[in-house]
């Protein structure tokens, strides 16, 4: 489960466009002057270390992400549970069975991964995307999931009690079963969702748009009286 990033291709990639840049400044240089020359070649070293940085910040993150997933004893440290992991790149691991209750996953990418009975109980998704990913029998409970786009998401079963997901792309998400009693699902695009059997008792739905191929636990009727919209 371990991942790492290809820093040497990097490395090529910086030299390639070192090159070109050098041979742009020495145009530039030749036509212009020396100020607009440095200033290009300025930019090279500049964009290359920031990458490099972003890049070491992601290994970092999905290395911590695999010692909990291989401990979970380790979440009770405080270095762990306080560690930033907002805009950490989980795409497509395996993640099943894994306890990060609280975690700051915000803006973070997740797709096709396999967070299946897991436990992310109060945890920040807010803005991530999460499509085709694995979340069946998950507890999401007092999660922030708004903004999320989750589109084709298996969440069966997963325990979205009291979650937050205004503005939820759920189209075509697989729901049935799903707890979602109490959560907040103003404004979500529910359009070929499957929400057979799904408990919605108490949930906002106000603004939230369903389609022909939606399925609801209940008619349409109840539907618009919650303030759902059908889309066209």
């Amino acid at each position: 489960m371990k991942n790492s990033y290809n820093k040497k291709a990097l490395y090529i990639l910086g030299t390639i466009a070192t090159f070109w840049v050098a041979t742009l400044s020495g145009s530039l240089f030749i036509l212009f002057g020396i100020i607009p020359a440095l200033a290009v070649l300025a930019v090279v070293p500049i964009t290359f270390f920031v990458a490099l940085h972003w890049i070491h910040d992601q290994q970092r993150k999905r290395e911590l992400v695999d010692r909990i997933a291989d401990d979970e004893s380790l979440i009770n440290e405080e270095e762990i549970y306080s560690e930033n992991l907002n805009q950490v790149d989980l795409n497509g691991m395996e993640l099943n069975h894994i306890n990060m209750d609280g975690f700051d996953l915000k803006n973070s990418q997740i797709n096709s991964s396999d967070f299946s009975n897991s436990s992310l109980t109060g945890a920040n998704l807010k803005g991530s995307r999460m499509q085709r990913a694995h979340l069946n029998g998950t507890f999401l409970n007092r999660a922030n999931l708004e903004g999320v786009s989750a589109t084709s998401t298996n969440l069966e079963n997963a325990n979205l009690k009291n979650a937050e997901m205004r503005e939820a792309n759920l189209q075509n998400a697989i729901l049935t079963g799903a707890d979602l009693r109490g959560a907040d699902l103003q404004n979500a695009n529910l359009s070929g969702a499957r929400l057979n059997r799904a408990n919605l008792n108490n949930a906002m739905l106000e603004g939230a748009t369903y389609d022909g191929r939606t399925i609801l636990p209940f008619n349409e009727d109840e539907a618009k009286a919650r303030g759902m919209e059908k889309a066209s």
